[in-house]
């Protein structure tokens, strides 16, 4: 079971691979227009997607449009909002270039979290965050998903209506360290009963998922042929296209420093102590993925000592896969592929 597979770690552990991806791209040869690699799609409406229309592109594989899976054609825009945050563009400014865009992202992040682990998970993980929010409530009736607007709605008023120190706490605000618990509880009581209508109006059964009255998933993927500036793009087309929206950046350089500074100050233990262990033997570490108390790889955990608690770090480094197992006192480098360890090193070496 991963613990901390959220938007907010996963940003931060792969700000680094982020940055050198993006230097990449703007290094690169100039970009030039290959127009036979856009596909023009009717939708059943008959309504033609626009992709001359001029305004702020958004770019999807053809792969993930015309695919038969509902989660790859989602997960396209993903990705390319992805990589647009990668080129440093702002939450600010996707709101205003490419707000449909924006709703099918936020709409299927609130969803997934809602699947994974109730609407009181998304609320804590999005840090009640009333931009993000309004964009979720924009997105669910432009679907058509007014039963799932309301429900949402509710949740958001449930937290709103709280005392401030509970309000605090899901936004995660430093003066929020006088919790009532009591409150807290009453509403996670409410927001289960309105996950529990979720669940009812999103999915038949567990066996059928996704087949309910108006489900999410459904509605976001038909919404996606909505967006008037998409681009369905040939796999190879893809790449080069990106290259030439990530130039409309302003101040690239700017921000690209700005947003270096800010990870050098704010970087996480975590991702300091994958870097030195890495470090130490010689590889290059690309991106920390996630953590866990080492469920898939308790072959590697001390059957003696019956040890279930250290915390494993799932890395992405210049040779692979590789994890490291943290015991609060050492850190222990492991080959992914293999399972053997490479090394260890004190946590007082942590650089």
């Amino acid at each position: 079971m991963y613990i901390l597979v959220i938007s907010t770690m996963l940003n931060d552990g792969i700000m680094k691979y982020f940055f050198s991806c993006v230097k990449s791209l703007f290094i690169s040869k100039e970009h030039k227009s290959n127009k036979n690699g856009i596909t023009k799609h009717k939708s059943d409406a008959a309504d033609e997607i626009r992709n001359d229309k001029g305004g702020f592109p958004v770019l999807i594989k053809r792969s993930e449009y015309e695919s038969a899976d509902k989660d790859d054609r989602i997960q396209g825009i993903i990705e390319y909002i992805n990589d647009l945050h990668a080129g440093l563009f702002t939450d600010e400014e996707l709101d205003r270039f490419i707000p449909m865009a924006q709703m099918v992202y936020f709409v299927d992040y609130y969803r997934c979290q809602v699947d994974n682990g109730g609407l009181d998970q998304y609320f804590e993980n999005s840090r009640f965050n009333e931009s993000q929010n309004k964009i979720v409530l924009d997105g669910l009736k432009a679907m058509g998903a007014n039963k799932n607007r309301d429900l949402f709605q509710k949740g958001c008023k449930t937290i709103a209506g709280a005392s401030p120190s509970t309000i605090g706490y899901y936004k995660c605000l430093d003066d929020s360290k006088e919790v009532n618990f009591e409150e807290l509880n009453q509403i996670a009581e409410k927001l289960n009963k309105i996950t529990d209508e979720f669940f009812n109006l999103n999915h038949n059964t567990y066996k059928y998922p996704d087949e309910g009255e108006e489900a999410i998933k459904v509605l976001t993927h038909k919404f996606i042929e909505k967006i008037d500036t998409l681009k369905i793009l040939s796999d190879e087309s893809y790449e080069n296209d990106l290259k030439s929206v990530l130039t409309r950046v302003s101040n690239f350089g700017e921000r690209l420093k700005q947003a270096e500074e800010k990870w050098n100050t704010n970087k996480p233990i975590y991702y300091k102590a994958s870097e030195s262990i890495c470090r130490k033997y010689g590889l290059e570490l690309l991106s920390v993925n996630a953590l866990d108390f080492g469920e898939d790889t308790d072959k590697v955990v001390d059957k003696e000592s019956g040890e279930t608690h250290t915390l494993h770090y799932h890395i992405t480094t210049d040779k692979g896969y590789h994890y490291i197992i943290d015991n609060n006192e050492e850190l222990v480098l492991i080959n992914g592929e293999t399972h053997k360890a490479l090394g260890s090193m004190s946590k007082t070496e942590i650089e």
